[in-house]
């Protein structure tokens, strides 16, 4: 589908963390399709299940990892460690390869040269493709009240 902006709005800043980690899906995904494109082939093929669930939501969504448009230029990029779901529909020969395919990504994805740490001040916002930027957080301390 089309991306999805995400908001990211600082109301408190932590003195002691709180930082925005901001990393580009694509470029992960690019670098990726230079070192092992076997690999790639197999995340922009390869439908996965991504679920999260707590007590008030469940959420379930199952497509690549890497989606490619008609003419095979990256359009979306969907990866969160943390709301995998068991891999279904692949062979188990083809297992592996998989996680071969989503370890190598992973180091992609983690590579400290493509990540971005900004500090938000309050009424700071951040707007992202949120089918092509990663965002996280740095641990708070607690202490900002």
């Amino acid at each position: 589908g089309p991306s999805r902006p995400a908001e990211l709005h600082c109301l408190q800043a932590d003195p002691n963390g709180g930082n925005t980690l901001l990393v580009d899906g694509f470029r992960a995904s690019e670098r990726l399709r230079d070192a092992a494109p076997a690999a790639f082939a197999l995340l922009s093929t390869t439908p996965m299940t991504f679920r999260h669930d707590d007590p008030r939501h469940r959420l379930e969504a199952r497509h690549c990892v890497v989606g490619l448009d008609e003419g095979g230029r990256l359009a979306r990029f969907h990866y969160n460690n943390l709301d995998r779901a068991p891999l279904r529909g692949v062979a188990p020969r083809d297992v592996p390869a998989f996680y071969r395919a989503w370890r190598s990504l992973t180091a992609a994805v983690e590579d400290p040269e493509g990540e971005v740490w900004v500090k938000l001040e309050p009424g700071s916002l951040i707007v992202i493709n949120n089918r092509r930027v990663m965002h996280g957080r740095s641990g708070v301390s607690g202490l900002s009240g």
